[in-house]
């Protein structure tokens, strides 16, 4: 995952009071079970010191409950003067509710559900057209959908006979194709705004397969798979669980084929192909002289670990740490893997290679 969007999180000095709750909606009184819990949480944000005002306006914010039709996890960071960060992510983890404050925030809970936000255009075809939505990952509204109508005039082949059917044919064949090619153009233009690494086809047979030739195939350098589904589509009644249970698998199939490519890249570096650190003070040592292009964590393994980075010359520290001494590992790495712009990748323990539980890809 790329750490851009953290940036100005870790340009504000602490500390932090960090919040990671469920707030999923599809479970009985979600609303009630939300605030049975509150007067815990509500309590351990002012022994953080939170402020009264901004207690009363995270209470506001979690009585918002999500749009998400599954399991959700909300993550809040709170600095001395207000809400820093606030995200909430749709699918189900393991990871624990907690509310911490230290030094730098505590976004665990939530890196462990973003690492495997491929981004994805979900299309849905008749042989009208299409409705087109592009997600950052599983579990999120759509960042940007469209819905493309195309003509409508004998869409359907006429088995009418005589010297003409021929020319019907002809005809609602073309208009398919030609309607495809127009919501090809939409998917492009996701394609082009968002970056997919996925795109799913669902619908009607002939449409999928006008949509999936008028696509075309990804090039040999493009991280893109296109695959096609049977369930989904326009017509009234599609069952929408059904599609997304595909949409899911398909998305695992990438995440699974992503790990096992980053695997092979740590086993080149072990093998001396390729220029990376294992461990945390090699990986620590490469962060201060700006060599990570990639690092790579074994969460539980990394968050039980400390490191002192003030100690390092040159190591990107947020304001305001550097005399903060031995501070999680995990959240010291995420700050500055933010602050060198370098991606985050998470590998569970038994794909790690070797070493504690961190390791890094470099850049030179």
């Amino acid at each position: 995952m790329q750490t851009s969007d953290l940036t100005s999180l870790f340009q504000v000095p602490g500390p932090f009071v960090s919040m990671h709750t469920d707030v999923s909606p599809n479970v009985s009184d979600p609303g009630g079970q939300l605030r049975s819990r509150w007067t815990t949480m509500g309590h351990e944000l002012a022994r953080h010191g939170v402020k009264e005002a901004l207690v009363e306006e995270v209470r506001d914010r979690l009585d918002e409950l999500p749009q998400l039709p599954g399991a959700a996890r909300r993550t809040l960071v709170i600095g001395a003067d207000g809400i820093l960060f606030d995200r909430t992510i749709g699918t189900a983890t393991e990871w624990p509710e907690a509310v911490t404050a230290g030094p730098l925030p505590d976004l665990a809970g939530w890196l462990a559900q973003s690492d495997d936000a491929i981004p994805f255009v979900l299309a849905q075809v008749d042989r009208a057209g299409g409705d087109v939505a592009a997600y950052v990952g599983r579990g999120r509204a759509p960042a940007e959908e469209a819905e493309v109508e195309g003509e409508q005039w004998e869409l359907t082949k006429l088995p009418i006979g005589g010297w003409a059917q021929d020319k019907y044919q002809n005809r609602a064949e073309n208009n398919w194709r030609a309607n495809a090619e127009l919501v090809a153009e939409e998917v492009e233009h996701l394609r082009r705004q968002h970056r997919p690494r996925l795109i799913v086809v669902a619908g009607d047979v002939r449409a999928r397969t006008e949509l999936v030739t008028a696509i075309g195939a990804p090039s040999e350098a493009e991280d893109l798979v296109v695959v096609e589904v049977e369930s989904g589509g326009r017509a009234a009644g599609v069952s929408d669980e059904t599609l997304w249970g595909d949409v899911h698998e398909a998305l695992a199939d990438v995440v699974a084929r992503s790990q096992q490519e980053l695997v092979g890249l740590l086993e080149e570096g072990m093998a001396g192909a390729r220029q990376t650190a294992f461990g945390l003070e090699p990986v620590a040592e490469a962060f201060a002289k700006a060599e990570v292009d990639t690092l790579v964590l074994d969460l539980p393994a990394a968050r039980g670990q400390a490191l002192d980075a003030s100690r390092l010359p040159g190591f990107p520290l947020p304001p305001g740490l550097e005399e903060a001494g031995a501070i999680a590992a995990d959240q010291v790495l995420l700050a500055a893997a933010t602050l060198t712009g370098s991606d985050v990748r998470l590998l569970p323990s038994g794909l790690a290679p070797r070493g504690d539980g961190v390791a890094a890809t470099l850049r030179w």
